[in-house]
């Protein structure tokens, strides 16, 4: 966890510690790439997201608990790189991906989002190829935004 300039992750990891990852610069998985993670939540400050080719395989889990329970993903309403799938990648998400400024591109022949508890939100989500998507919504899996407090004046 920390603050990371540059592609992320760094050469030669395949599992990320569970915390938030601050990430300046692109995330790229290419090729046979292998990521996994729990209780992690991705934080793309600046750059976008792009993974590509065969055998991209993720296994990356959002917190169960916390004030960030459920959130995977996440970029600023600043962000407005895209965030692209490529290839015949084996994608397994569990959490919700929020990228509010930014499209989302899922392209290619065999994209596999594996069914499990997993949200895409973005400000343009486009499906192409021969994409298989499978989301199953399991709420508690999820993020929701923190209801504000209200404030009652009495006298």
């Amino acid at each position: 966890p920390g603050n990371y300039t540059g592609t992320f992750p760094p050469s030669g990891v395949t599992t990320l510690q569970s915390g938030i990852y601050c990430i300046y610069g692109d995330f790229r998985l290419n090729g046979n790439d292998h990521l996994t993670g729990n209780e992690v939540v991705l934080v793309m400050e600046t750059g976008g997201i792009t993974w590509n080719g065969n055998g991209v395989v993720t296994d990356l889990k959002a917190p169960t608990s916390g004030p960030f329970k459920g959130l995977l993903m996440f970029a600023p309403l600043s962000n407005h790189n895209d965030m692209i799938f490529n290839g015949t990648a084996d994608i397994s998400m569990i959490g919700t991906s929020l990228f509010p400024g930014a499209d989302i591109r899922i392209n290619g022949n065999n994209v596999q989002f594996q069914k499990k508890s997993s949200q895409l939100i973005g400000y343009h989500v486009e499906i192409s190829g021969h994409s298989d998507i499978q989301i199953s919504i399991d709420t508690n899996k999820l993020f929701t935004q923190p209801t504000s407090p209200i404030l009652q004046l009495v006298q």
